[in-house]
């Protein structure tokens, strides 16, 4: 079974900030999508990418909302990008390195994000587009979105009032009056073999202090943050799923399924491939998630115990203890030792 395509959760929050402004019922969407609910303080969440394309298309259609895309991240910014691409960035002389630095961290963004740089001309085009099959309406939220983080990113060496000559699409859908009212000397192509936004070369040499003070990198020149780690295979990348699923409490097996595009005896298989049960599965995604928030001193234990779900923070200590061998107190002087 292959991974489950998942995104970092910072790329929904601003749709969401928005909505909520113009009063749409977006805890209604999210669950009817089976999203979890509880995103606005977890930007560094996976979530699962189809949920949200169909989460996306049904709420700017029920609500009618044209150019939603546009309407809810026309202001992204390059900080609101991984961490990983910050540190990287803060380091990049130009804007040349600061968009092939995307182009290697871009699976930080979203698993299935591909982007590259054809500059054999005297415009540079930055490609993009998903390696799963979608169709033309979920293309467009995709594609749209990466083209508004391509330009976030060019903007923080061009200055904010930068707008590409030339955008090209995959999808063949209209785009909305609003997007081209934002974009009026810029050529739209649609129907392409992947998505695009155009530049002159003479702009890669640009520089910028726009993204705060550079960092110290590593004696090699290479920050470890360069190494892009991805889900190893289906069960790891169902694991990152379900923890955005896990303050919700325990996540049932059809969420799983329904998350996994498939039925519930076929992931049993799946997973037995790995030698694992689901519940064994849950067990370690709350164990891996609790040893990230036990590292916070200033979070409680019994706060980390609700966050995974537990309603009995006593049942959180013993689940803890059955795979570390201590509790989760005693874990946590260990690791400040």
């Amino acid at each position: 079974m292959k991974p489950i395509p998942v995104y970092r959760a910072a790329h929904l929050l601003p749709y969401i900030r928005f909505l909520r402004a113009a009063g749409a019922p977006v805890e209604r969407h999210l669950r009817q999508a089976r999203l979890p609910v509880l995103l606005a303080e977890e930007p560094e969440a996976k979530l699962p990418l189809m949920p949200t394309l169909e989460f996306l298309s049904r709420i700017s259609r029920d609500e009618g909302i044209d150019g939603l895309g546009l309407r809810a991240r026309q202001h992204l910014k390059i900080t609101e990008l991984s961490p990983a691409f910050i540190r990287r960035a803060q380091a990049t002389p130009t804007l040349r390195t600061a968009l092939e630095t995307v182009c290697r961290l871009a699976p930080l963004e979203d698993t299935q994000l591909k982007i590259w740089i054809d500059d054999r001309a005297s415009r540079v085009k930055v490609s993009h587009r998903h390696d799963i099959p979608l169709d033309v309406q979920h293309i467009r939220i995709c594609e749209f979105n990466t083209q508004l983080m391509l330009m976030s990113i060019v903007r923080a060496f061009a200055g904010p009032d930068w707008h590409p000559n030339e955008m090209g699409f995959e999808s063949t859908l209209p785009l909305d009056r609003i997007i081209c009212q934002q974009f009026p000397n810029t050529r739209m192509l649609h129907g392409q073999k992947s998505s695009w936004i155009e530049l002159p070369r003479s702009m890669l040499s640009l520089q910028t202090h726009s993204i705060g003070r550079p960092l110290v990198t590593t004696s090699t020149g290479v920050d470890q943050d360069e190494r892009v780690e991805l889900p190893a295979d289906f069960a790891d990348s169902l694991k990152q799923t379900l923890r955005a699923y896990l303050v919700d409490g325990y996540p049932d097996i059809e969420l799983a399924a329904e998350l996994a595009g498939t039925s519930v005896r076929t992931l049993q298989r799946g997973l037995s491939q790995y030698d694992l049960s689901y519940s064994r599965l849950i067990q370690e995604a709350r164990f891996e998630a609790a040893v990230q928030l036990l590292a916070d001193p200033d979070i409680k234990i019994i706060d980390v115990a609700y966050a995974l779900g537990y309603e009995d923070p006593s049942n959180f200590a013993r689940a803890f203890r059955q795979l570390a061998g201590v509790s989760p107190h005693e874990f946590r002087m260990q690791q400040a030792a």
